[in-house]
């Protein structure tokens, strides 16, 4: 890894200073973001809505997704040690595939179990078939994986039990795309019993699943899908940057990207509870000496009201 030179590291600073005072200190106004200047997003004529679509967010949460997206942006594309400096603490993590047994966690392939992975996908199977993705499971010699982690066995570490919290992380991998796809989450964190697990974000637990299947780091990684979301503040997000629940577009459906002239709809996505957990998946992973950055999210359903999220990864730009 190369050394942080000091202007890269005041690069890196001042953008994510300037994250935090826009957007994350008190404020009177709210960012400029519109729909309908965003790329290929035209305002549609009213359209009568049979369902009770979720509302757009408030001034103040998209303020603060938006800010903690810009941060996030900066941590991403950002050294390691550039990070460790803005976090104040280790960025990076040295967790190995025998800590997920020490803290609690078991591993299930679930691949070709009950509704079986290949049914999952075809709720967002428009999206797999655009990017040439393989729908054809482990079970079947494809490169298509569903694992679930749960955290469901008690535990004693450093003379403290842990109990189980059933919290669980269902998650789908194409090991040969590079693709990975959350379909259900429940951290440990979430579940109201104490105390939880050192190991227990997503982004550290589900990485350590992706390396042992794949035996690869973050920089295979091309794709990161959330899945059927559900959330209601992700929904809210998506609903203002789009102008509208209801604008929601079948696949290939709206983009995002960290180079719109007008980035706050990107960093909004990227800071909502469903985009959040991606960026850390790579802050704490960092390999090689160009980082690994989320480049374009798409927003998208193929049933009515349904919300999916495609997250593209690339290299960031060098300095």
């Amino acid at each position: 890894m190369p050394a942080l030179t000091p202007s890269r590291f005041v690069a890196i600073l001042v953008f994510v200073a300037s994250c935090i005072v826009t957007y994350l200190l008190p404020i009177t106004t709210a960012p400029s973001f519109s729909p309908a200047s965003h790329p290929g997003r035209q305002p549609r004529a009213h359209q009568e809505v049979k369902r009770a679509d979720p509302q757009p967010a408030d001034d103040k949460t998209w303020d603060r997704d938006v800010g903690r997206g810009c941060k996030l942006q900066g941590l991403m594309e950002g050294s390691i040690q550039g990070a460790d400096q803005i976090l104040g603490y280790d960025s990076q993590v040295d967790w190995t595939y025998n800590d997920l047994e020490k803290w609690g966690w078991s591993w299930d392939d679930t691949t070709m179990e009950g509704d079986t992975f290949a049914d999952k996908l075809e709720n967002f199977e428009d999206a797999v078939d655009g990017l040439g993705l393989s729908k054809e499971l482990s079970g079947d010699g494809g490169p298509n994986y569903e694992i679930n982690q749960a955290h469901d066995e008690e535990v004693e570490v450093d003379g403290i039990e842990y109990p189980d919290t059933r919290g669980y992380y269902k998650t789908g991998f194409n090991i040969d795309s590079g693709v990975i796809y959350r379909i259900d989450n429940h951290s440990p964190s979430s579940m109201g019993i104490k105390p939880v697990p050192d190991l227990k974000m997503w982004a550290e637990v589900v990485y350590l699943a992706w390396n042992k299947l794949s035996g690869k780091d973050v920089s295979a990684v091309n794709y990161m899908f959330a899945t059927s979301i559900s959330n209601p503040e992700s929904k809210s997000i998506a609903a203002r940057a789009l102008g509208g629940f209801n604008n929601i577009d079948q696949w290939p459906g709206t983009s995002f990207s960290a180079s719109d002239t007008d980035p706050t709809g990107f960093q909004a996505l990227l800071g909502c509870p469903n985009g959040q957990g991606i960026p850390w998946f790579l802050i704490r992973h960092k390999s090689g000496p160009t980082q690994r950055t989320v480049t374009k999210i798409t927003l998208f359903s193929q049933n009515p009201g349904s919300l999916h999220m495609l997250f593209n990864l690339g290299d960031a730009s060098a300095p």
